[in-house]
């Protein structure tokens, strides 16, 4: 992930938040529960963030 991982996570996470408030009712209770579902690569994303990022001084 790199230098800029973190920061790409916490603003793909602002661009939805902030996307929710346009965004349209969703069709159905399948497009509900695959969004829902699809929420574990969030997951996944910060671990791999967490993961590759290094202690700056002190003590880990």
């Amino acid at each position: 992930m790199g230098r800029y991982g973190a920061w790409a996570l916490i603003g793909l996470l602002a661009v939805i938040y902030a996307a929710q408030f346009t965004g349209a009712v969703p069709p159905n209770d399948i497009a509900v529960a695959l969004t829902g579902l699809s929420q574990w690569v969030f997951v996944i994303f910060g671990f791999r963030v967490d993961r590759d990022r290094r202690v700056v001084g002190g003590q880990p």
